[in-house]
């Protein structure tokens, strides 16, 4: 939950310094691919070479599988070379995508 919290401030955070100078904007860009990466390697325990097949149940009742885990890595990456080259509202893209790939909303029966 923690976790989660820090990804959205972060994510709030990036969208806040969107109207800012180049430099706050890099800041809240590079915060956000950071807060990213801290859950995904709580995750998987930094580890990249995560099998499609591998599952992991989360504390907080979340079933992931390596494949999400590995296609959120992919964002990570393309949010921090949008960041970059100064892309901001592509890396809140990548961001917003990672948060849902990893923060699904539950479903109502």
């Amino acid at each position: 939950m923690a976790t989660r919290l820090a990804i959205s401030s972060a994510s709030a955070m990036l969208i806040g310094v969107v109207a800012l100078g180049g430099a706050a904007r890099a800041e809240g860009c590079d915060a956000a691919v950071e807060s990213a990466k801290v859950e995904w390697r709580s995750l998987t325990r930094g580890n990249h070479t995560i099998s499609p097949a591998m599952r992991i149940n989360t504390s907080d009742g979340r079933q992931l599988t390596g494949t999400q885990l590995n296609y959120a890595w992919v964002l990570i990456d393309r949010a921090e070379s949008a960041c970059s080259v100064g892309q901001g509202a592509a890396a809140t893209a990548y961001i917003d995508e990672f948060e849902k790939l990893l923060h699904p909303m539950p479903q109502r029966l």
